[in-house]
């Protein structure tokens, strides 16, 4: 045993020395190196560094974001969504500040109905270079000087998104062929979405600084704007509203929980289809924290300038109710059909709302009787209140609201313009997360990816369609109010998933 033992020792040592020694670089004069044959010599193995980022490419086969921030980007647009900024704004009004393959047919039928909303927007927009904002008046009948009967009992903005825009039916049941109007913005909105994605990440990720950036900027000037507005004070009071009640419903934690689902797109793949374009070494979890609070940063400043927004929107409605109640009594009394007391004081226009209310208030109690008989009612709180969520949030009270201030035209572009930057971000994230699971799955929808992406722009085009016919707003409206459980379901199914087969505290 001692003998093997000496033996293994004697060895060990010999075969260090003899690494010792290959360790050692080879010492050659310069004579040999010049008479040596060139034939005779041995090429020199030269270690090549290849990037991390070319080594992935090769491991994964698919492109990687040229940088950090084209993916944070990603991210931030595709959470960013438009509509979320009204739904917060809508759930704060009403309820106070307390409140893997099914996933891409999810995103083909939610970018379906956000392309929709886009093609309205281009319809807005195509419209907004006029002196005179068509949404702002009445249209006068055929042959005559009078103003559309049906215009003059609604505003001029309800009827121009639902006569001019939708023509949209009186009823779910009744049927017709898309609206021509929304044809061409139906096809372009298509088409801008697919040239962005046509090159793949190459396009995207340059895009992407436009379409993020620039909304930021030209919301940041809208709050500038809106703080100066008339009625913005008003509008910003109703931010320190809490609803202590509102936080034992139901209901409200239901629409926050979808808000929240919606706003950093969970359950539609997207989140996990743009990370997979990184390397695998990047933190997720401060990508995640990043997101989140740019997302927050920019709902907190969304937000008031919506409240300044709706609080000049009701102020303006408010005094020309008003003026409209003094002009009916003064014809009235001219008439004859109310006693001259009805008659409004003169300088009542210098500020409607205030004289008026306060004239009203004092009179006695049977004249004042058989004026508000005659009369509107007049009041900015109602008013304020009668927001109601959705597309006519954006396309009638905003809008319309656009339409009151100073330079109409100009601000009207630029909120059209910034709108539809963020719906544009929105389904590029959503076809993403269509594209990328059809190429992973299927090597010859890889080798033609530009031919897959215009496949299923003409899809989503031939699909919209559907949306742009005179019921077309009912259908989206149930997609709004229901498609959104979708989502949930599969959020809660995926956390039973990995929780199941990783264990839960892993």
């Amino acid at each position: 045993m001692e003998g093997q033992a000496k033996k293994a020792e004697a060895w060990g040592t010999q075969t260090g020395e003899a690494q010792k020694k290959d360790s050692q670089p080879k010492r050659t004069s310069i004579l040999e190196v010049e008479v040596a044959p060139v034939l005779k010599q041995k090429p020199l193995l030269k270690k090549v560094e290849v990037p991390e980022k070319a080594k992935l490419e090769v491991l994964f086969s698919r492109p990687l974001w040229s940088n950090k921030v084209e993916y944070i980007l990603a991210h931030v647009g595709y959470s960013m969504r438009a509509v979320n900024q009204w739904h917060f704004a809508h759930m704060w009004l009403h309820h106070g500040g307390s409140t893997s393959f099914l996933a891409p047919q999810v995103c083909l039928i939610t970018a379906v109905y956000l392309n929709v909303v886009n093609a309205w927007t281009l319809s807005y927009l195509s419209q907004s270079f006029q002196f005179s904002v068509p949404w702002e008046h009445c249209p006068l009948e055929k042959n005559s000087s009078n103003f559309d009967p049906e215009c003059a009992r609604t505003t001029p903005s309800m009827y121009f998104w639902y006569r001019m825009t939708l023509k949209a039916s009186d009823r779910i049941e009744d049927g017709g062929p898309p609206a021509f109007s929304m044809c061409l913005p139906l096809l372009v909105s298509s088409c801008l979405v697919g040239a962005f994605m046509i090159n793949g990440l190459k396009s995207i990720g340059k895009v992407l600084y436009i379409l993020v950036l620039v909304p930021s900027v030209l919301m940041i000037c809208f709050v500038i704007r809106s703080v100066l507005l008339d009625g913005a004070k008003f509008g910003l009071q109703y931010l320190a509203l809490v609803e202590i009640s509102a936080m034992y419903n139901v209901k409200v934690w239901c629409h926050a929980g979808n808000l929240v689902l919606l706003a950093l797109g969970l359950g539609y793949g997207s989140v996990v289809s743009l990370a997979s374009h990184i390397e695998l070494s990047n933190n997720c979890l401060n990508d995640a924290f990043l997101v989140a609070l740019i997302n927050l940063g920019f709902m907190m400043i969304t937000t008031p300038f919506i409240f300044c927004v709706l609080g000049f929107w009701s102020t303006v409605i408010t005094r020309n109710c008003s003026e409209r109640n003094a002009e009916t009594l003064v014809r009235l009394v001219a008439l004859g059909k109310l006693p001259p007391e009805a008659q409004p004081p003169l300088h009542v226009q210098t500020n409607p709302v205030s004289i008026f209310t306060s004239w009203l208030n004092k009179l006695p109690q049977h004249i004042k009787s058989m004026v508000v008989s005659q009369i509107d009612e007049c009041n900015i709180e109602k008013q304020f209140m009668k927001i109601t969520e959705g597309p006519n949030f954006i396309f009638v009270a905003f809008i319309e609201a656009m339409s009151f201030a100073p330079g109409s035209v100009f601000w009207s572009i630029l909120f059209l313009l910034m709108f539809l930057n963020m719906g544009l971000n929105v389904v590029i994230g959503l076809l993403h997360n269509i594209i990328t699971p059809l190429q992973d799955t299927f090597s010859s929808f890889e080798k033609h990816a530009r031919l897959l992406t215009v496949v299923v722009f003409v899809l989503m085009f031939l699909c919209g369609l559907f949306f742009i016919q005179p019921p077309g707003l009912y259908y989206m409206r149930l997609l709004s109010d229901y498609w959104i459980v979708f989502p949930v379901i599969i959020v809660m199914f995926e956390t039973i998933a990995v929780g199941w087969a990783f264990g839960a505290r892993r």
